[in-house]
């Protein structure tokens, strides 16, 4: 019974706040866009869906510029979303962080925290020489 009340609750939270609004979302990466930012950081960003379940408008607000462009083809490529929802907002949380020792090739780990925050790990990438 608790799980069926806790879903419920999260059902209703994730309608509320336009999550429901997402059909399909890939994995968002560590790419090297986000990567020109050396220190990682938080975008909230919001998405107005429009007409068919396209992006109508995207506001990254103060996030530092390459991980806002990052989310902002992220969230406009890869990530589709429920016509139905026409003039809804969707908002989300995308923390980057790099962590641990340079590698040619660093793995993306990708964490999901509710209720819309999406926290995007990788390790640094060494020189290429």
């Amino acid at each position: 019974m608790r799980y069926l009340i806790g879903f419920a609750f999260a059902a209703r939270l994730f309608a509320q706040d336009g999550i429901g609004c997402i059909k399909d979302m890939m994995v968002p990466s560590y790419t090297h866009v986000a990567r020109r930012s050396a220190e990682g950081g938080d975008v909230r960003a919001r998405v107005t869906i429009g007409w068919r379940g396209h992006v109508d408008q995207m506001n990254t607000g103060k996030a530092d510029e390459n991980l806002a462009e990052e989310v902002r083809n992220f969230l406009s490529k890869s990530t589709t979303y429920d016509p139905a929802c026409q003039g809804k907002t969707v908002e989300l949380i995308f923390t980057f962080r790099l962590e641990g020792e340079p590698e040619p090739n660093p793995p993306v780990w990708v964490r999901f925290q509710a209720p819309n925050r999406l926290v995007i790990i990788s390790r640094p990438r060494s020189p290429d020489f």
